[in-house]
């Protein structure tokens, strides 16, 4: 995860060749609303729109046949600048 600018984070995901997009589940820290942003190229997961110094906990998963979602994974905590 990096911080590319002011209140962006951009995301590394594995890629999953069965995946047709995959999910983002972006929680504000520490009670603060759940987004869910969608990707459908996981070489360019960018989020913004984000508070300057905001704290998110972001888990991943895929979407794959039938519209199943696969494990999601560990959340990772990160702060956007």
């Amino acid at each position: 995860m990096t911080n590319p600018g002011p209140g962006m984070l951009d995301l590394q995901l594995l890629i999953d060749p069965n995946a047709w997009c995959h999910l983002i589940e972006d929680t504000l820290l520490p009670n603060g609303p759940v987004k869910i942003w969608t990707f459908t190229d996981p070489s360019d997961v960018r989020l913004t729109n984000l508070g300057s110094g905001s704290m998110h906990s972001l888990r991943a998963c895929t979407m794959v046949a039938k519209n199943k979602c696969g494990p999601w994974c560990e959340p990772v905590q990160h702060m956007s600048t």
